[in-house]
């Protein structure tokens, strides 16, 4: 059975957590989180957040925020492979020029997950031929931290400049930069509609001859997650434990 390190036991952590433990999919060495008592909810042993192994598992997942992402990264690729979820930390250039750089030193592998949307793959396979991705995602305001009281396109531009201004909103916007054009030739376009009952992101992408798009609604945990990422997050970590799993590699 393939071993899993955790970091973040929030919404997607945790829903990680116990699914695994109820399926016996994989053993969860470990998981790292700031509320230690959240974590030993989960029954499963905690490690204090502070950067620094070792690492003995085969996989680490980071499920918590950019800023963990960034102070853990470094130390768990020097390790093992490593599947992140806050992928607005790869729009910082600097980070992402070193976590690849020690990713292809150790050989070890940085996964990206698809959360919050399908069709990845798609701007995976395509990504040297394509010539324009477009993301847009509508939320209700609050989602966004926002009090508008009418349909608002609150941000339209590089998916860069997004990433930085709402790290917690556009991983979906994020993912599509890693895997299509780079987050300087995506577009993104944000939206806060009070009418919005669902969390929606809608990708369009174009490449010569073919455009295609994809759109997917999920009803809110509560928050900025959708109903759909925690189980699109576990399957995916399951998928990989499995046989390695169909997903995109970075390094």
């Amino acid at each position: 059975m393939k071993r899993v390190g955790m970091i973040g036991a929030g919404i997607i952590g945790g829903h990680i957590v116990r699914r695994a433990l109820a399926e016996e999919a994989f053993l969860v060495a470990f998981v790292v989180e700031r509320d230690e008592a959240k974590a030993r909810e989960l029954g499963v042993p905690y490690r204090p957040a502070r950067p620094g192994g070792p690492y003995p598992v085969d996989l680490v997942v980071e499920a918590a925020e950019p800023s963990a992402l960034k102070e853990h990264a470094l130390a768990v690729l020097a390790e093992t492979d490593l599947l992140p979820f806050s992928l607005t930390a790869f729009a910082d250039p600097e980070f992402e020029e070193a976590i690849l750089k020690v990713g292809r030193r150790c050989r070890t592998r940085i996964r990206i997950p698809h959360g919050a949307i399908v069709g990845l793959d798609g701007l995976w396979d395509a990504r040297a031929i394509l010539t324009q991705v477009r993301v847009t995602s509508t939320k209700p305001p609050h989602a966004f931290g926002r009090a508008d009281t009418a349909r608002t396109v609150f941000y339209e531009g590089p998916a860069r400049q997004a990433c930085r201004a709402y790290p917690r909103n556009v991983n979906v916007h994020a993912a599509a930069a890693l895997c299509g054009i780079g987050f300087d030739r995506t577009v993104s376009t944000l939206i806060a509609d009070p009418d919005c009952r669902t969390l929606q992101h809608f990708i369009e992408a174009k490449a010569g001859g073919v455009d295609f798009s994809v759109r997917v609604a999920s009803r809110s945990t509560g928050g900025v997650t959708g109903w759909y990422t925690p189980e699109s997050a576990y399957q995916t970590v399951k998928r990989l434990c499995a046989e390695g799993g169909p997903g995109m590699r970075l390094a």
